[in-house]
């Protein structure tokens, strides 16, 4: 909700302010008889007090300042979203948005609309204002384009905190490599009790939260080395050492870019990578666009065994479209139409966003989606898999095919490079290149921080290039001879001469 709204804000050009509540918990009156010791020096025998304010550390007290601000607001005309902590109010003929996290309120709309919010709620509260300069834990960049999203604060004293800052490790590229594969160890009670002695969990939360923040691009990596919590050796505590220096190492230079470009519409693209874990589970990977903007996604583990990559793929399907119908209908509403799915035109304006389009490259996977009836080969799926085929009946949901190389999704479910940590790495050109996508980094400007990633990594890219050489020639001599027909469906018009 957070980043669709200020997407929404960089399309808009609005103005987004911060106020804070002052001791916001005391303005509320307890809903429940409260009775409490008196402190040391004030306290009689047989006596009590009886709270007639709520206290910061009492149960309900942030439930009673909640409610109490939810009827202010309310009263003020401001409609709750029945999706998240927002609400929509109109003044002076603009929308205003308001985002409320406990006594912070974010406000997004034009210049007078958010000075009118302001003196209103100073009226009634103690407030003072703030500077969107960081916000929940982020710091945030306004530019002429947009807005950029970064934790390089917190990654940096992670990086401090574990010996893993830039100059005292080699440069990662990628956040983990494919080969060699981790695997579960059989631990001795004295492995176990070498567990504590590496804080891996405590080093992991952060990089978890900085992934579910602003990095998608080590969504893939925190998703691994999440299920070795209880059974981590060293070849895991060193693949989370590289992670945290990848993030350390980019962190100033790939911010999370909200930019004007894209327009309204809401687009997807998933992948799958079939019996890639070692309970022989599908990864699914999916990552939502609102325009240029990635405001949504995921990787993880599936919770059943596919039989096939269609199978597995028709299951990432299915699991994207809960998260592209969700954010379909909380869109809906921020724009103040019914918070149902309905049946959408495919142009995606700003009067009608449209459907959403879910990108794929698994042709098996988006024909079973079409089909009315199921398949022979999966009817053994779990119903709730095959509900998102009504929306794509109803055109809430338009599926397309995209090409391997050009599915962005790809870095949710698989690692880059092979090898050793010592040897090359050969696609990181191509992880890049779907990081700076799945970052929002569509056609930046020479001031862009991601300039610098771009102009490290390019001599690197020439020379896969060049490598590459050889066996694209011997590519195009063997579909010569066996009369091979090249149609691509959706690409590039150069995808063919870069084969």
């Amino acid at each position: 909700a957070v980043r669709l709204l200020f997407s929404i804000a960089a399309e808009r050009d609005y103005e987004v302010a911060l106020i804070d509540v002052d001791t916001a918990f005391l303005n509320a009156a307890p809903n429940e008889t409260v009775y409490v010791t008196l402190p040391q020096g004030y306290s009689k025998p047989g006596q009590c007090a009886l709270l007639r304010k709520s206290l910061y550390g009492t149960a309900n007290a942030p439930k009673s300042w909640n409610t109490l601000l939810h009827n202010w607001l309310v009263t003020h005309g401001f409609k709750p979203n029945p999706h998240e902590c927002l609400y929509t109010g109109n003044h002076n003929g603009c929308t205003i948005h308001l985002l409320v996290h406990v006594d912070d309120v974010a406000i997004f709309s034009n210049k007078s609309n958010v000075s009118w919010f302001k003196s209103t709620l100073k009226a009634d509260f103690s407030c003072k204002d703030e500077t969107m300069e960081r916000y929940l834990g982020f710091d945030v960049t306004r530019t002429d384009d947009g807005f950029l999203f970064s934790q390089a604060r917190l990654i940096k004293q992670l990086g401090a905190r574990t010996n893993r800052c830039r100059g005292n490790t080699p440069n990662k590229i990628t956040p983990i490599r494919n080969k060699p594969k981790l695997e579960k160890p059989l631990l001795s009670p004295g492995d176990r009790a070498e567990l504590k002695n590496y804080p891996y969990r405590s080093n992991l939360g952060v990089t978890g939260y900085a992934v579910v923040g602003t990095r998608p691009d080590g969504a893939f990596a925190y998703k691994t080395l999440a299920s070795f919590n209880d059974c981590h050796q060293q070849p895991h505590r060193t693949a989370l050492d590289d992670f945290i220096s990848y993030l350390n190492l980019t962190a100033d230079a790939l911010p999370l870019k909200l930019s004007k470009s894209g327009g309204d519409s809401l687009s997807a693209y998933c992948d799958a990578d079939w019996n890639g874990t070692e309970c022989h589970r599908s990864t699914t990977g999916w990552i939502v666009f609102h325009g240029n903007n990635p405001i949504s996604w995921a990787s993880r583990t599936q919770k059943c065994t596919a039989r096939s990559t269609g199978e597995a793929e028709y299951i990432a399907l299915s699991s994207l479209s809960q998260e592209a119908l969700y954010l379909k209908m909380l869109l809906e509403s921020l724009e103040g139409k019914p918070g149902h799915v309905q049946i959408l035109s495919n142009t995606g304006t700003r009067e009608n966003p449209g459907c959403v389009s879910i990108w794929s490259d698994s042709m098996n996977a988006l024909q079973n989606s079409k089909k009315e009836w199921v398949s022979d080969k999966l009817r053994h799926i779990k119903t709730a898999y095959h509900f998102f085929k009504q929306y794509v009946k109803w055109g809430d949901l338009r599926l397309g095919h995209v090409a391997g190389p050009e599915n962005c999704a790809d870095i949710f479910t698989k690692g880059y490079g092979e090898g050793n940590s010592g040897q090359s790495n050969q696609k990181a050109g191509e992880y890049l290149k779907h990081a700076l996508t799945c970052l929002g980094h569509k056609g930046c400007e020479a001031s862009c921080p991601c300039q610098a990633i771009r102009k490290s990594m390019g001599s690197s890219q020439e020379t896969d290039q060049k490598k590459s050489v050889k066996g694209n020639k011997a590519f195009r001599e063997a579909a010569a001879a066996a009369s091979i027909r090249t149609t691509w469906l959706v690409g590039l018009p150069d995808l063919e001469d870069r084969w």
